[in-house]
């Protein structure tokens, strides 16, 4: 609950061009706590003890929940009201089965951290078996990683202005899984040091990159809930990665295993690029533009289906041309809610045009008018109005289930 919470308000804290410089500055801390987390807690250990070093761990939470306590946040305008938890989950869902932009997002991150969680199961394995190394120089093999990401936080920026987001994350992967290869080959512990420095940089370089891209690709209403399937792609493709990379390491050796997983990692890149590519962020800013439906009924928020039908008057010679236009438009109706949708022309006057889509509750459909739409949404809309031969808006008709209770 706790990652993508903290994933969706960075946005929130700092201006949208520093979005990228904090995720990039946020993965770089994570990863030298992460080096310095087992090195404090030991030495708590041996003065304190267990139960008082979990102590302590679950103290400093505090300042984290003091800090929280301490921000005012704007309050939320949210005309329709507060949403139902099942319902926010289903719109989450439905988002991310609409979004191919989020989708390519979530596929290069599941193609990295499959491959990318070799390390991080199997470094103590390869620091006390084929390096022959004790707990200390475990330390500074997981350090160098850590190292790696805070160097990460000086290369990536610079590299940034070079590649486009989906070249970047290609380069990270190319890098990660070099790293890999040569780990497996490396019998020399400082050539390995050297080698996880390498794999520091690419890890941060990928785990920012694709943290900053979903947090500036996703609209407001929705960036928590949609970050949340991104930390199950993260978690569940470092669990099925660590199994798997566990199973192969025990039925062949741990080389063979850093060997495959290194490989892996740059097909990985290599596919993510040509057919994952990450594309041009759209402006996700909400817009307020569609006017409140006309209601001459006492209507019960819960009551639904709604049946929306728009009605289109174009060129019937450019028909073709605007049923492809319009494809977009499904996209961005059935993200902000919209269960069905069905493009339809009038066989009796070709230039009518009607679209029609289902939303689960009246609530729902007004939050696709007071919440959720957005910039990007509205200059699809605006391009299939230019098809218009009137010069007038489409007639719209909102439409409730009759046999409601």
């Amino acid at each position: 609950m706790q990652t993508p919470t903290f994933s969706a308000i960075q946005p929130e804290l700092v201006p949208r061009d520093e979005v990228r410089d904090a995720a990039l500055l946020n993965g770089a801390s994570v990863n030298v706590a992460r080096t310095v987390g087992p090195a404090l807690a030991g030495l708590l250990i041996s003065v304190v003890g267990v139960g008082a070093t979990f102590a302590l761990n679950a103290l400093s939470f505090v300042g984290v929940m003091l800090a929280l306590l301490a921000w005012r946040r704007p309050p939320d305008r949210r005309p329709p009201g507060t949403e139902q938890l099942i319902d926010a989950i289903k719109a989450g869902v439905r988002y991310t089965r609409s979004a191919p932009e989020f989708q390519a997002v979530l596929g290069r991150s599941m193609l990295f951290i499959f491959f990318a969680s070799a390390l991080w199961s199997l470094l103590a394995v390869l620091a006390r078996g084929p390096l022959r190394l004790g707990a200390n120089g475990y330390g500074v093999l997981l350090a160098s990683v850590g190292v790696g990401a805070v160097l990460g936080r000086v290369v990536v920026p610079r590299v940034r202005n070079r590649l486009t987001a989906s070249r970047l994350v290609g380069a990270g992967s190319l890098a990660y899984g070099g790293a890999l290869l040569a780990a497996a080959a490396s019998t020399w512990v400082p050539l390995t040091v050297v080698v996880l420095l390498v794999a520091g940089v690419g890890w941060i370089s990928v785990t920012s990159t694709v943290n900053a891209h979903a947090q500036l690709l996703l609209p407001n209403w929705t960036r928590a809930r949609a970050l949340a399937f991104m930390n199950v792609t993260f978690q569940g493709g470092q669990a099925l990665g660590s199994v798997s990379w566990g199973a192969l390491a025990g039925w062949l050796n741990v080389r063979a295993a850093f060997a495959v997983a290194g490989l892996g990692a740059v097909v990985g890149a290599v596919v993510g690029v040509r057919f994952l590519a990450l594309r041009k962020l759209a402006n996700v800013e909400p817009v307020n533009d569609w006017p409140e439906p006309h209601v001459d009924i006492e209507i019960d928020p819960a009551a639904g289906p709604v049946l929306v039908i728009v009605e289109w008057r174009i060129d019937p010679d450019r028909a073709k041309e605007f049923a492809d236009v319009m494809r977009p438009v499904r996209r961005t109706r059935r993200q902000t809610g919209a269960t069905r949708w069905g493009l339809f022309q009038d066989t009796g006057d070709p230039a009518v045009f009607v679209e029609t889509f289902t939303v689960q509750s009246w609530s729902e459909h007004l939050r696709q008018h007071l919440e959720r739409r957005t910039v990007a949404a509205q200059e699809v809309e605006a391009r299939a109005r230019e098809f218009l031969v009137t010069g007038q808006p489409p007639r719209v008709y909102h439409l409730l289930w009759a046999y409601r209770s």
